[in-house]
């Protein structure tokens, strides 16, 4: 069963002879996900993926982000980084509760910023799926910089549209 009663730490069920010991809140929150991404998808929406972990290193690329395991201490490292992205997209924006908070937060304040600055990309593969990244101005700038520095040459055309446009659009 895809969505089957939840169990409490320790329950089982009767056709599963070993203690259940975690991962059933990751377990269902990926599935729900999953179910999500389909549904868009089913309904023509076009669905992109995103990870809250690379958002943060996107965010803070100086900082050696500690793994949630480190409970209080990686929500304060992440509730900086919030605050700090928050700042940069104009967004009034209190600290996330919990990791899963800050998760969301990192997310939909990078795309924020990114929309504003034309710095959201979408990489894709069929065999993968596509794939957002919320840049900030000086990531966009480097992967712009040029053969050396691009990941496509067509991305940075791309981007070197936006831009155009974005200076076109503030001198009207």
């Amino acid at each position: 069963a895809l969505f089957a009663a939840p169990l409490r730490r320790g329950e089982q069920r009767t056709e599963c002879p070993a203690p259940v010991l975690g991962g059933l809140l990751f377990t269902r929150f990926m599935i729900a996900g999953f179910a999500a991404y389909r549904a868009l998808e089913a309904a023509g929406i076009e669905a992109s993926e995103s990870y809250p972990d690379l958002q943060f290193r996107l965010a803070a690329p100086s900082v050696r982000l500690l793994p949630k395991s480190a409970g209080k201490v990686a929500l304060a490292m992440r509730q900086q980084i919030v605050a700090s992205v928050a700042g940069e997209a104009g967004v009034a924006a209190g600290p996330p509760a919990t990791l899963d908070f800050a998760d969301a937060a990192i997310l939909s304040l990078g795309a924020a910023r990114a929309a504003r600055s034309g710095t959201l990309i979408e990489l894709g593969c069929p065999a993968e799926g596509r794939f957002v990244l919320a840049l900030n101005d000086a990531q966009q700038r480097l992967l712009a910089a040029g053969p050396e520095g691009a990941l496509d040459k067509r991305v940075a055309d791309r981007l070197q549209k936006v831009a155009d446009e974005r200076g076109q659009v503030s001198k009207q």
